[in-house]
């Protein structure tokens, strides 16, 4: 798709979004024949958790989106995965600081 809009792959690796936002706002903008928008999201591959996807909603799919549960991380399935590959340290909240977290 980055073809189709003349990006090329340092525009799509940057860590700015100026070009991927300009994508999303074309694609966001795209109507059929009725005028109806085509797309309310966009599924493209993570940048940060590659080869997983992430997708980006338009607020029009609010609708179709439902919250089955929410739960605390800790809790999550993927959890401990996630912290062993990216080795993120979790720090107790400190009790003489209640305004950190």
């Amino acid at each position: 798709m980055a073809g189709v809009f003349g990006l090329n792959l340092e525009q799509l690796a940057s860590r700015g979004y100026l070009h991927t936002q300009w994508v999303s706002r074309q694609v966001h903008g795209m109507k059929d024949a009725r005028g109806m928008p085509l797309f309310d999201k966009v599924l493209y591959p993570s940048r940060n958790n590659y080869p997983a996807a992430s997708i980006a909603l338009f607020e029009r799919a609010q609708d179709t989106v439902i919250v089955s549960e929410d739960i605390d991380l800790p809790d999550h399935a993927d959890w401990p995965r996630f912290v062993a590959d990216y080795r993120v340290g979790v720090v107790p909240p400190d009790p003489d600081r209640p305004d950190t977290p």
